[in-house]
């Protein structure tokens, strides 16, 4: 009997060992659940990695995450607090030609008066620049009157307010113009035995060889004079430079008449009751890539200049920042200050709140899908760091001197879309370090949206 009952004893605890050893073993191979990540657990998720990191807690940082079409803050870190914007100012730029030039940009305008023809610019940039038939260009070839150039209606300054005086011979500053030709600029092209010859060849004769200069190409900021130093060339010399000249009505219809072959003639003083008709451009999409994926800054200046003259018949950039202001955005959340097209300028101020604002209301307007393709992403990168990998990031990058903002559109990890505002000022660090520690950032968010 106590040899049965041993045995019996035994099985039964072999039994009991078997249950215990496979209920762990389900246990460990049953999927864990995640927990629901709330708005408070975000927002401290984010204020913590952002006051720990080592390279973002020692810079001014704003930032502002909300689910689209919401309006409840997920993330929200100095929201309100202005900034420089840079070239995030783009977005309101993008906005407001969005409104008012739905019907195309005007190309140019135009006056018949006996045998004369005046034209005026209407500030499209793409004039010998995008356009692969320019419209002018057979209007002006085509005509058998005498053709004048007038510039009456241009009353903005070469360069916007708050923009760096020394910046002028770099393309990314570009003067603004009545009427753009060769996107302001020409192209330098550095042949072997430092000889050189330019595109149009026009400004060949602006060039000469000097070995008196300190630097290699140097441009004087009030003509367009420009010295090629080949003593002074770098180790990694281009072929080729974009040199933006000086502009002035003078140069502009020597130009104009030099790429025609005809002779245009300057008007400094328009007859009375004289009606102008207008000619529009159709390119505008490709104007908007431009602007959001490159960042174009000479672009975006023309297009608010182009929107003035939509409006208001004339070039003034502003006056139709001031309009927008109080007409096309007098429900913002809080005021902004807006100098320019570009975001040049250090005197624009706007906050994260402001940047999400635009955001939303591009979405009233024009569809996710269009946004998506011609914002900076991750997938045709434009001006986005390559830090951010593979990221699904559709966003407008703000470059200034220690100053980088990212604006735009986020698909979470659900699938959700997100709208958020990243706006880093006064770092001392590297652009690219910065842009690192932001990709980290957003990888931790993207996993818990």
């Amino acid at each position: 009997m106590d040899n049965a009952h041993n045995l019996t004893k035994c099985f039964l605890d072999i039994i009991t060992l078997f249950i215990i050893v496979l209920f762990f073993s389900v246990q460990s191979c049953t999927p864990k659940i995640t927990p629901v990540f709330q708005t408070d657990n975000l927002q401290l998720i984010a204020e913590d990695f952002i006051q720990n990191d080592t390279i973002l807690q020692k810079h001014f940082i704003g930032f502002l995450l909300i689910e689209m079409h919401k309006q409840e803050p997920l993330i929200s870190i100095r929201a309100d607090k202005y900034f420089t914007p840079a070239s995030n100012m783009k977005l309101y730029t993008f906005y407001l030609a969005s409104k008012i030039l739905e019907h195309g940009i005007p190309a140019f305008e135009y006056a018949l008066r006996g045998d004369s023809l005046i034209i005026r610019g209407t500030a499209d940039p793409s004039f010998l620049f995008l356009d692969t038939d320019p419209k002018l260009l057979s209007f002006l070839r085509q005509t058998n009157k005498k053709i004048f150039f007038s510039g009456t209606n241009f009353s903005t300054p070469r360069f916007g307010a708050g923009w760096a005086w020394d910046d002028y011979p770099y393309p990314y500053q570009k003067e603004l113009s009545p009427l753009p030709i060769y996107g302001n600029a020409y192209r330098l092209q550095i042949l072997p035995n430092d000889a050189f010859k330019t595109y149009p060849k026009f400004f060949e004769q602006f060039v000469q060889t000097d070995s008196s200069t300190q630097n290699f190409i140097t441009r004087a900021e009030h003509s367009n004079l420009l010295r090629i130093n080949p003593h002074h060339a770098p180790l990694q010399k281009r072929s080729e430079y974009t040199i933006p000249f000086k502009y002035s009505p003078q140069l502009l219809t020597q130009l104009l008449a030099d790429t025609l072959h005809k002779s245009v003639t300057l008007l400094d003083q328009l007859p009375d009751n004289i009606i102008f008709r207008t000619v529009f451009n159709q390119n505008l999409d490709s104007l908007y890539r431009l602007l959001l994926m490159e960042s174009d800054n000479f672009v975006a200046e023309q297009l608010v200049l182009a929107s003035s003259h939509t409006l208001f018949g004339e070039l003034n950039t502003a006056k139709v920042i001031r309009w927008a202001l109080d007409s096309l955005l007098d429900d913002m959340p809080q005021n902004i200050r807006w100098v320019d097209g570009s975001g040049l300028s250090r005197y624009n101020l706007v906050s994260p709140k402001s940047n999400i604002y635009i955001l939303q209301r591009l979405l009233d307007s024009i569809s996710l899908t269009k946004l998506l393709h011609i914002l900076p992403n991750t997938l045709n990168q434009g001006t986005l760091p390559k830090a951010f990998g593979r990221l699904p990031i559709y966003a407008k990058t703000g470059t200034l001197s220690n100053n980088f903002n990212l604006s735009g559109y986020l698909q979470g990890a659900s699938g959700k879309y997100y709208i958020f505002s990243f706006m880093n000022n006064h770092y001392l660090s590297s652009k690219e370090q910065v842009a690192q520690h932001m990709a980290i950032f957003f990888e931790k968010i993207y996993m818990l949206l």
